[in-house]
């Protein structure tokens, strides 16, 4: 049987940011990309990430099970600002986007920020570092919170909760625990998995008024490079972000 180290989270997050461009004309899985973030930089494991994993037999009803997972948002995150906020935690791994992907800085660690504008640049443009022709790089730097927070409040649920407690069944991993979980609380061990979830990235190309209908029209609809397209200047790019230890 194939081993199981990936643990979905099965709730998308929808990231709008616009990409006002400057008025030069540049050109340059079923997922688009996956963004691969490394928690070493503020927890020695994936478990450790936890306020609380747990779980146990319900009291009532004997059928049905408790679970808790708990992450801390990001307000209450152990120094937040300089162990993740604008941190060079994240990687990118090629998915359908393929075309052109070299152009990316895959395998260096950079900053949520910095892996947005490059995958939209990518888009817009067909490669990854054509950023000059992007007027308000700033603002790709704001969504480090919401990230973070997306997946805090999403393992905060109960569908969430109890689909992440079946796929841990399947994991092989609670057929080894050996307390009683009838009436004891029993720690997850997340070590070596995964926690996956999906992240919508969208948003408008907004061109300067320098540019002739022509030339908008050329880069409002961008080169392909796989998967998603660009259209009118709209884009809605999928993305897996992956915890990884």
């Amino acid at each position: 049987m194939t081993s199981v180290t990936q643990m979905f989270i099965n709730n998308p997050l929808n990231v709008t940011q616009n990409a006002n461009v400057y008025g030069s004309f540049i050109n340059e899985g079923n997922y688009d990309y996956t963004f691969v973030i490394n928690v070493a930089n503020f927890a020695p494991d994936i478990t450790s990430i936890f306020a609380n994993a747990s779980f146990k037999q319900n009291d009532v009803n004997i059928d049905n099970f408790d679970v808790n997972l708990t992450i801390n948002p990001h307000d209450v995150f152990t120094n937040w600002a300089n162990t993740f906020n604008n941190q060079s935690l994240v990687t990118v791994l090629i998915g359908d986007s393929s075309i052109n992907f070299a152009t990316l800085q895959a395998n260096a660690s950079q900053t949520i920020g910095d892996r947005l504008l490059e995958v939209v640049a990518h888009k817009l443009f067909g490669h990854g570092q054509a950023r000059a022709a992007i007027k308000n790089d700033s603002e790709f730097y704001t969504h480090d919170a919401q990230v973070w927070d997306h997946l805090c409040n999403s393992l905060n649920t109960n569908n969430i909760k109890n689909d992440m407690f079946n796929q841990y069944v399947a994991t092989g991993r609670y057929n080894i625990h050996s307390a009683n979980d009838v009436t004891n609380w029993i720690n997850f061990n997340f070590n070596g998995l995964t926690l996956d979830y999906p992240l919508y990235l969208s948003g408008n190309m907004l061109t300067d008024a320098s540019l002739t209908s022509d030339e908008r029209n050329l880069v409002q609809n961008g080169p392909n490079v796989g998967g998603t397209l660009l259209s009118n200047g709209l884009y809605n790019i999928p993305i897996l972000v992956r915890f990884v230890q």
